[in-house]
């Protein structure tokens, strides 16, 4: 069994998607886990093997879990919240605004989106829409 893991243990490809989704290069990634850039290189080009204490660190700075990074849990779950002032106040003052001043924030914000935000932001807009029909 533990060689049925090892052979469909793809951690570069889930580590890849993972930063994507994110919006994250090598370097942030490093600078946020306090691995080299070189060793996130060698883990994206599958040349080598993250340790547990690796997969933990970065699981943690792209808010994913361990074993979403190993392949046990299929599902890349939405950024954990941080509860960050800033964030707080940021979302509050949001829930506020007019329709009109919305669209203006999400033109402003769409470029500082990653493709999966924005994807998601567009069926968020298409159910929005056709609940209001």
């Amino acid at each position: 069994m533990i060689n049925n893991i090892e052979e469909n243990f793809h951690f570069d490809q889930i580590l890849a998607h993972a930063m994507d989704e994110r919006g994250m290069n090598a370097v942030q990634l490093a600078s946020l886990t306090g691995l080299s850039s070189g060793a996130i290189s060698r883990y994206l080009a599958g040349d080598r093997q993250p340790t547990v204490y690796s997969i933990q660190q970065i699981a943690k700075a792209l808010g994913v879990s361990a074993d979403y990074l190993v392949g046990i849990d299929p599902v890349l779950a939405p950024p954990k919240k941080s509860g960050d002032p800033e964030e707080i106040i940021l979302l509050n003052a949001f829930s506020k605004v007019s329709e009109d001043d919305r669209a203006v924030l999400w033109a402003l914000l769409r470029k500082y989106m990653t493709p999966h935000d924005r994807a998601l932001l567009e069926a968020l807009n298409q159910d929005n829409e056709s609940g209001a029909v």
